[in-house]
């Protein structure tokens, strides 16, 4: 059944409900992949003229840029932060995805409704007792990533050629935002690399006369298909 404000409303499948967690994370990958190409060289001098560089300063950070694997801007952007804040959206995207797994997963597996089993880590003070681990690690670090995230792109602009204290925020919490990121990456694999489904439990929960008609899923499958094959490869 799926679920709407948490309760059971009308027939879905499993496939759809992944096929919900993948389509946005195909995406946001291609969207990293485009500010990847679109990093782009800090070199402007003290405050952004290139004066120190000579006459010669378009052709200096045309060469820099091309040793460096770097887009060449039309001037140097410390006092402009927003290719920063693009970085850490570009990442947040994902994790922001990520984290709607791991709580689905978690709700799905919690007792009582038993749809989907994952790993299990131990209780402190329940023996026996099953915790979603990777999910909660999931979470957790997804948590994390958007409060890092959040000193850099909640940061007030920088004031004249180059910023008090805003901009070196990002000195710390621009690292965070990747560790973080990636551990919510790698306690999603985690998560799903145990994950058990458990489709005689879904199924007894649709009543007969909700049966769903598959047909009209499979080419929105289809089109999820198409696109993790255009993103990913088989």
């Amino acid at each position: 059944m799926g679920r709407t404000f948490l309760q059971e409303a009308r027939p879905t499948t499993f496939g759809m409900r992944v096929a919900g967690w993948l389509e946005p994370l195909l995406r946001q990958i291609e969207g990293l992949r485009a500010i990847r190409r679109g990093l782009a060289i800090q070199l402007g001098g003290p405050v952004g003229t290139r004066a120190e560089l000579g006459t010669e300063a378009a052709e200096v950070v045309a060469a820099a840029s091309r040793h460096l694997g770097l887009a060449a801007p039309a001037l140097a952007w410390h006092a402009d932060r927003s290719r920063v804040w693009e970085i850490v959206e570009s990442v947040e995207a994902p994790v922001r995805s990520m984290a709607k797994v791991a709580a689905d997963i978690a709700l799905l597996s919690q007792a009582g409704v038993d749809e989907v089993a994952v790993r299990a880590g131990g209780s402190s003070s329940m023996a026996g007792k099953r915790n979603p681990i990777d999910a909660i690690h999931a979470l957790a670090a997804a948590e994390a990533c958007r409060g890092a995230g959040a000193m850099i792109t909640g940061a007030r602009p920088p004031e004249l050629e180059r910023g008090l204290g805003s901009w070196h925020v990002e000195w710390f919490a621009l690292p965070m935002v990747f560790h973080t990121a990636a551990a919510t990456l790698q306690a999603i694999e985690r998560l799903l690399t145990s994950l058990e489904v458990n489709g005689e439990k879904m199924a007894s929960r649709v009543p007969a006369a909700e049966q769903l008609d598959l047909a009209g899923l499979d080419p929105q499958l289809e089109a999820v298909v198409a696109l993790y094959d255009r993103v990913v490869g088989r």
